[in-house]
This record gives C-alpha cells, structure tokens and sequence, in this order.
C-alpha cells in the first residue's frame, strides 16, 4: 500500500470512497437521508479537485491502483492547523493506512510551521475517537454539529504535531512526504 499526494484524477475514487465510509462510520448515528446529503454537499467531485488543487495537503492511500482511503489537511479560520478530513474503506480501517495518511498531513503541516493539528469527532463515532486517542488526541472542546435538522454533539481534538510522524515507526520514511519551501525540516 502506498500513500502519495492527490491528483485532480483521484477526485472521483475520493468521492467513492467517501461515500463508503461515511455511510459506514455514521449508520445509526445520523439519517442514511442525512448522511446522502451531506456527501452531496461536501463531496462532489468538483469540489474535491479543487481541495486536491489546492495548497492544503491532500493525501491519498493506494492498494495497487485503487484509492482506498484519503486525508486532507489545512488551516481553520483562526490560523490553527486542522485535519479536515481522513477516512478510509472498511477493510482497511486496521491496516495502517489511516496512521501512514495522518502522518503524511501532519509532517506536511509541521513543516509549515504549526506545532499542534486539531481534528473533530462526532461523540458517537467510538471507531473515530479510539483511532485518535490512539493517537494521543486529546479532547479540547465539545459542540453541536447541525446536519440540516439534525444535531449531533462531536468533540474537538488536539495533538502536537510533532508527535504524529515518527521515524520509529516508519510512518515517515514510508510516505515520503514533498518538502520544497517548507519553513521546517525534521528530516530528509
């Protein structure tokens, strides 16, 4: 499995994707009718092309030519670095490929110069918040999401940067992040 940026090709395996894993990740916390919608009106394919054109890192994980899972990473409106979003097809939840990705976002944020990554978490989502806690995401803030007429309480989280990518455990050296410009360089 490999782990490289997006491509504006990838958009549509991206929304597939998507689709997949949301329904799997939300079944039973949130309407199937909300859940379509709002994959409609966050992941259309022409929207995730200009995400992967533009400056914030998106990456994707590949087993042979299928995209199988993606990240995407960037700034919120008050300059704090943010993992947008990051998910994966089921069977692949286990493997690896959501820590490889999350690395990748990190580094790339890191070298940007930020020291922190903030991620959000629906408060029912038990696979979402054990795969960040895992990870040594710690609750900074709980909310309600509005999904249309639908209100969901999620968890804010946050972990230093630094600790997401580490050479010991091969996240690095594995997904070979691009580095021109960046303000940091924690590694080669």
């Amino acid at each position: 499995m490999d782990v490289r940026r997006a491509t504006a090709g990838d958009a549509p395996m991206v929304v597939n994707v998507a689709r997949e894993a949301w329904h799997e990740a939300y079944e039973g916390i949130l309407p199937a009718e909300v859940i379509d919608r709002t994959l409609d009106e966050w992941y259309d394919e022409e929207t995730i092309r200009a995400e992967i054109d533009g400056e914030d890192p998106f990456y994707v994980g590949a087993d042979a030519s299928e995209i199988v899972a993606f990240a995407h990473g960037g700034v919120d409106g008050e300059g704090r670095a943010i993992l947008h979003r990051i998910y994966a097809r089921r069977v692949f939840w286990y493997s690896g490929i959501g820590s490889w990705l999350l690395a990748a976002v990190a580094a790339n944020l890191w070298d940007a110069g930020h020291e922190e990554l903030r991620a959000v978490v629906l408060a029912d989502n038990r696979v979402g918040r054990k795969f960040y806690e895992a990870r040594g995401f710690e609750e900074v803030e709980r909310r309600s999401a509005r999904f249309g007429e639908t209100t969901a309480e999620e968890f804010v989280l946050a972990a230093p940067l630094e600790s997401l990518f580490d050479r010991e455990r091969g996240y690095v050296d594995r997904v070979r992040p691009e580095h021109e410009g960046s303000k940091r360089k924690s590694y080669p």
